[in-house]
């Protein structure tokens, strides 16, 4: 067992060092405040995505199933039926069975077309069959790839190409782990060029049993890709030391895929082994280690239909509205475009201000929808952008003094004192983040003057919009492109 702290929120976190599960979390005083499950955090990042694999089937929102001869020269044809979901584990299963051409079929699960990420920690806690002859893989390969899939008959499946796909290896592959058997194993990972040559194939450096679970993990950012084992580092890539064309495919997304293969880099299987089967507890992927990562803590500026959390938040764009006919037209989804940067969150809400006064009464009738209420839902970025203070103009919210500390929640319907608070609770909780405020054009002078008093206080860097074509009081599609360019050139992103 291991104790952490992480995170800056005064727990004390029991892991077991072997699976990396968070056991039990305690507060300052000794409290019990978890127990079981894992820790939604790893290094404070996000969790993007996680398949447990708990009921009992596929689910098929997050793979598809691979099937027939599809690559290499390996003995196995690949069928739906050898996948199985049971007891909270993908089990993957190599019989020794004559189907069409092949003495063995077994199973193989692909994220293409449902998943895929760009850059982010994956990972993977599996179990390999440590038989010769057993040759399973956790690994990815590019979203842009594609491969003519055979049916159970050997005939095309008529997935038609779609268009800027690629085939390998110009889509790049990453190995994450090949299992290649023995009474102990230093597994091997792998990245290949563009050419399909290796980048230099390496084990881990000490023995492994891989008949036991093992957690898998590859750190992908910017700059490199490194390969752990159980959290133990031991290759890394660093992009710089090649030629661009060589690491190309590792500028764009990709997509995983599990496997279990017969044969091939695995060996022969003994005449007497007629089954193998490859456990995977779970897959999870977390928002990347680099520092090109943001959060947006908005207003409707920043709101589009299924593109805020939580998806409950109310929105101002719906593919209708000012030319704006997809999230892709957004700002923010320009800025990271245009930019190495990665949306982790996005917690605006239309309508909302920044203190609790909604409509200028002086009441607390936005304290469950404002700035302050969801603060603390940003996951944890490296750059968080607070787009505000539109509505507070709108409606003429009451300022109040100026106040850096002593809070009360009494001076939260005041605009001046809740900024102040938003702003010291951002800095407190996220002391490693750049904080921004982008500042709309056309706020009242009163409200600009606090804005920028306030974020000089605090060392916030203030982006002051300019000249940003609107109707009905929002963006046009021509005005976002003129937030997210004046956003990157002030940053120099």
């Amino acid at each position: 067992m291991a104790i952490y702290s992480i995170l800056g929120d005064s727990l004390n976190k029991i892991y077991d060092i072997n699976g990396g599960e968070l056991i039990e979390a305690y507060d300052a005083d000794s409290n019990i405040v978890f127990r079981g499950g894992k820790d939604p955090y790893i290094d404070g990042r996000t969790l993007l995505f996680e398949d447990d694999f708990s009921g009992d089937s596929l689910n098929e929102n997050n793979w598809s199933y691979e099937i027939g001869n599809v690559r290499g020269s390996e003995l196995q044809f690949y069928r739906s039926q050898n996948i199985v979901v049971k007891n909270s584990n993908l089990i993957i299963k190599a019989l020794r069975e004559t189907h069409l051409n092949k003495g063995w079929t077994s199973g193989s699960i692909t994220g293409q077309l449902k998943k895929s990420w760009l850059y982010g920690r994956f990972e993977a806690k599996i179990k390999f069959p440590n038989v010769v002859g057993a040759f399973g893989a956790f690994w990815t390969l590019g979203a842009n790839h594609w491969i003519e899939y055979k049916s159970d008959d050997d005939e095309s499946m008529a997935n038609s190409r779609p268009d800027g796909s690629v085939t390998w290896p110009l889509c790049g592959e990453i190995d994450v782990v090949e299992s290649i058997p023995g009474n102990t194993l230093r597994p091997p990972a792998n990245l290949w060029d563009n050419t399909g040559a290796s980048l230099g194939s390496t084990r881990f450096d000490s023995d492994i049993d891989i008949g036991q679970y093992h957690i898998y993990t590859m750190e992908w950012t910017s700059e490199y890709i490194e390969m752990l084992i159980d959290n133990h580092a031991f290759k890394r890539w660093t992009f710089s030391d090649y030629d661009e064309a060589q690491i190309a495919a590792y500028k764009l997304p990709q997509y995983i895929l599990l496997n279990l293969a017969v044969g091939g880099a695995g060996g022969t299987p003994d005449q007497s082994i007629n089954e193998m089967k490859m456990y995977v507890d779970w897959v999870r992927v977390y928002a990347p280690l680099d520092d090109k990562t943001f959060s947006v803590l908005g207003d409707s500026y920043s709101t589009y239909d299924g593109d805020v959390s939580p998806s409950t938040n109310a929105v101002w764009y719906d593919g209708e509205k000012n030319n704006v006919s997809d999230k892709s037209m957004m700002w923010y989804r320009l800025y990271e475009q245009a930019t190495d940067n990665h949306l982790v969150m996005n917690n605006s809400y239309s309508g909302s201000p920044i203190c609790y006064d909604g409509y200028g009464s002086g009441n607390a009738d936005a304290e469950e929808t404002c700035f302050l209420a969801r603060m603390n839902n940003l996951a944890i970025p490296s750059t968080i952008f607070i787009f505000g203070g539109t509505n507070d103009s709108w409606v003429g919210v009451t300022q109040g003094e100026y106040k850096y500390s002593d809070w009360l929640e009494s001076d939260f319907v005041y605009f001046r004192p809740a900024l102040a608070y938003l702003l010291n609770n951002l800095q407190t909780k996220h002391s490693n983040a750049r904080i921004v405020f982008i500042k709309n054009n056309g706020l009242s002078a009163t409200v600009s003057t606090s804005i920028d008093t306030i974020c000089a206080h605090y060392g916030v860097t203030v982006i002051s919009l300019s000249n940003i074509d609107k109707s009905d009081g929002h963006p046009t599609a021509t005005g976002m492109q003129q937030i997210a360019s004046q956003v990157r050139l002030a940053l120099n992103d």
